[in-house]
């Protein structure tokens, strides 16, 4: 008897689980044929790419949801729930998240611009390379963003830090990098052709294959740097920078500075 509430109990707990972290089908083609949607659970849905400007949904779950790359541009998203939903690259221009829960979401990339943020809820919000409603540049809580293959052509990020940023394939040429952490970032394959990156800290960052033509890494700190394949190291700036455990283009490890 008692074995039999335990499985009873068990399949109670699944069912109740199911209804709670999963997502209303009918709510999400209600969602992708009108637009409207508002008090809509679409917890834990993918919504990648959709084009959902000028949609309504104002008061719905959207908790841990993909969001990724979406067009969201004039979206009421007021009291929307959307805590850990991954929000990179979204287009959210002229939206209302007035009040929205945004704790511990991904908007590295978004554009926020001319955005309603009044009273919206961002602690630990991942704010890397974002445009903020203001047209100002937001990196507030990097750490393990992802800004893959991101164009970040001439970009200022002086001073920032960019720790374990997965930067690979990234645009970066002449961008201004002077004094940026980047400890334990991926830039494989990245451009960083005539990048500024002087007094930089790089260590055990990962720079395979990444073009270095014309890079200024004076006085950077290289320690544990792996620079296999790199391409044009030799047209770098390499005065005074830091080489301890770093693997250099032909697989060789430079121990000169340990």
């Amino acid at each position: 008897m008692i074995h039999i509430n335990l499985i009873s109990l068990l399949i109670l707990f699944s069912l109740f689980a199911c209804q709670n972290f999963s997502f209303s089908q009918e709510d999400l083609q209600k969602l992708k044929s009108t637009k409207k949607c508002p008090n809509c659970n679409l917890r834990n849905s993918s919504l990648y790419k959709l084009d959902l400007s000028n949609a309504n949904l104002s008061n719905a779950n959207l908790n841990s949801s993909n969001l990724s790359d979406v067009i969201l541009r004039n979206a009421d998203l007021s009291d929307a729930i959307l805590n850990n939903a991954d929000l990179s690259n979204a287009n959210l221009q002229y939206s209302n998240l007035r009040k929205a829960d945004l704790k511990g979401s991904d908007l590295s990339l978004a554009d926020l611009r001319k955005a309603k943020l009044f009273g919206a809820k961002l602690d630990r919000a991942i704010l890397c390379h974002t445009n903020m409603p203001d047209g100002q540049r937001s990196y507030l809580n990097c750490k393990g963003a992802n800004l893959y293959n991101a164009n970040l052509f001439k970009a200022n990020l002086s001073n920032k830090n960019l720790s374990k940023v997965d930067l690979g394939r990234a645009n970066l040429s002449q961008a201004y990098m002077v004094k940026i952490i980047l400890i334990g970032a991926n830039l494989t394959a990245a451009n960083l052709s005539h990048a500024n990156l002087r007094n930089a800290n790089m260590s055990g960052a990962d720079l395979t294959g990444t073009n270095l033509s014309g890079t200024d890494l004076t006085s950077s700190n290289l320690s544990g740097v792996d620079m296999r394949k790199a391409n044009h190291l030799s047209d770098a700036n390499l005065d005074g920078a830091i080489m301890c455990h770093t693997r250099m283009p032909d697989g060789k490890e430079n121990n000169s500075d340990c």
